[in-house]
């Protein structure tokens, strides 16, 4: 919003001459013989007779150039809590307008997790830039109003990140789930060159909030969070309006504090959003919508993870918003006629069981809209190398290698599956998983995979069932009783820590997509984001 009021570094707009000036310049032309010189009407909006250099910055925000400010860094980088800190630094902007904090915050996470948009900034050079990122928004919108909250995160899934949101006035948000987050990404590993692949891993904390929380000007912004500073619960604010604050700490309680406030164009809270890369390298097992492309259509965007706006037919995106219900709908009726002895593991374990069928058999029907697939791996055809002489047998060599290392990590992962199954079924007494006959996945012709019998039986029954995040198994099922008894098993056998290692990395992925699309089915306004990989 433009900013009328009066600052500390507040002066008249020099460019802008005064009506004395007008005055005695006319007065000097009609002494010569001339016409008056008059003001032109200019063709754009006038400039504002009040300009502004930089913004003070009031408590509690702490300068990061301060010597407090410094302290704290120093600390934090001690601590370990400046995770994600060097990669965001190294793609540190200043918005390009006054309201584009939201395409200025995307540009700056999108390069530092090194994602390629698909199309030149200048010459011939790809590199993100506000003025790309108009698919779910146009530019012109944003410069007069900004950008809210689920556009914004349309914005960043349409662009290849992952999304995992949390507004302050969701039932499953508090302080202590924020400081949670906060530190789960601070602590995070981030050193790896931003130039590799193993960008995939990079996490980022992006915060919507109201400046007024600060006593700063201005309302709504976006920023990334840059580091946590544990000692004193404070977070480092990467602030992209540089031309008013610059990077500065914040105390995390005023943070969210800030978050809680209301936004009047939404008359919702403000949130936080953790951020990943949508990378298919090394994830062999990706969710996928059980229903394809309904019609070709309207998205503006160029990047390959917008895809055409009418995606999703309104039933998958009714079962999508209905899953978290129909799921504890069917786990519940598994508690039919099982009694549980408070002394004995038996009638918990059976629960258990009954759990786990009811599961698959939500899975293999019509209200489940998701499935898991394997990317092609075990089709890559080595190249020969034969034609184009020396130069191009290299070349081939070397794609026949990536190609024998890739097929044997997917098949790794699948052995992997495999074994998980029959590990559930020996915990549970019960061949569930393993079982042998085979899911039939309706007749979608987007579920293809990684061999010609495709991904079925027990590696996909165990797929479905780990992608599932712990927190829809958690609220179906309780803490209490038959329910509360029957998770308790199932919470050590579907942990992701105890998964072998080929496994536990594409299980947190599933998850990740899985909190990702469940997060849109809130307020999803924009249509040309629902691709899952």
């Amino acid at each position: 919003r433009p900013e009328g009021e009066l600052g500390l570094h507040a002066r008249p707009d020099p460019r802008r001459p005064s009506l004395a000036a007008l005055a005695s310049k006319s007065m000097a032309s009609l002494a010569d013989g001339a016409p008056p010189v008059l003001p032109k009407s200019p063709a754009a909006s006038p400039p504002p007779s009040v300009t502004f250099h930089r913004r003070a910055l009031p408590p509690p925000a702490v300068e990061f150039s301060s010597r407090e400010g410094q302290r704290l860094f120093k600390e934090a980088l001690a601590d370990g809590t400046l995770g994600g800190f060097f990669r965001l630094i190294e793609q540190f902007t200043t918005q390009s307008e006054p309201s584009f904090c939201g395409p200025g915050t995307l540009s700056m996470v999108l390069n530092a997790m090194n994602i390629d948009p698909g199309q030149t900034w200048k010459g011939p050079w790809r590199w993100f830039h506000e003025g790309m990122l108009s698919c779910c928004e146009p530019l012109e919108t944003m410069k007069a109003r900004g950008i809210t909250w689920s556009k914004f995160l349309c914005l960043a899934r349409c662009n290849g990140l992952v999304a995992e949101p949390c507004r302050a006035d969701e039932p499953n948000s508090s302080l202590e789930a924020f400081r949670r987050v906060v530190e789960a990404v601070a602590t995070q590993d981030a050193t790896d060159s931003a130039n590799s692949d193993d960008g995939c891993d990079l996490k980022v904390l992006v915060v919507s909030y109201s400046r007024k929380q600060f006593g700063q000007t201005g309302d709504g912004h976006y920023s990334p969070i840059g580091g946590y500073h544990r000692a004193s619960d404070k977070l480092l604010v990467l602030d992209v309006a540089r031309f008013k604050p610059p990077p500065h700490w914040v105390p995390l309680t005023e943070m969210y504090a800030a978050m809680q406030r209301i936004d009047p164009d939404t008359g919702r809270s403000r949130g936080f959003v953790k951020f990943g890369r949508r990378c298919r390298d090394g994830h062999w097992l990706s969710l996928e919508l059980r229903q394809g492309p309904a019609a070709a259509g309207g998205c503006r965007g160029s990047h390959s993870n917008c895809l055409p706006q009418p995606m999703m037919a309104k039933d998958v995106w009714a079962r999508l918003v209905e899953l978290p219900r129909l799921f504890a709908d069917e786990l519940r009726l598994s508690f039919d006629g099982v009694v549980v002895a408070e002394a004995e593991g038996l009638d918990a374990r059976a629960a258990a069981a009954g759990v786990v069928r009811r599961a698959l058999a939500f899975c293999e029907g019509p209200n489940m809209p998701l499935t898991v697939v394997c990317h092609s791996a075990l089709q890559c055809a080595p190249s020969s190398g034969a034609a184009g002489g020396e130069g191009a047998s290299s070349v081939g060599a070397a794609s026949s290698n990536r190609c024998v290392v890739e097929q044997a990590s997917c098949l790794a992962v699948l052995e992997a599956l495999r074994a998980t199954a029959a590990a559930i079924d020996a915990a549970l007494g019960e061949d569930i998983l393993t079982q042998s006959e085979a899911i039939e996945v309706v007749s979608d012709p987007i579920v293809s995979c990684c061999s010609p019998a495709g991904l079925r039986g027990a590696p996909l029954r165990a797929a479905v069932l780990l992608a599932l995040q712990p927190s829809l198994w958690a609220e179906a099922l309780g803490t209490q009783g038959i329910g509360g008894a029957a998770w308790k098993i199932l919470r050590h056998l579907f942990d992701e820590a105890r998964l072998p290692s080929p496994l536990n990395k594409q299980v947190e992925w599933l998850r990740e997509q899985c909190a990702d699309v469940m997060s849109r089915n809130v307020d999803e306004e924009c249509g040309c984001c629902t691709t899952m990989n």
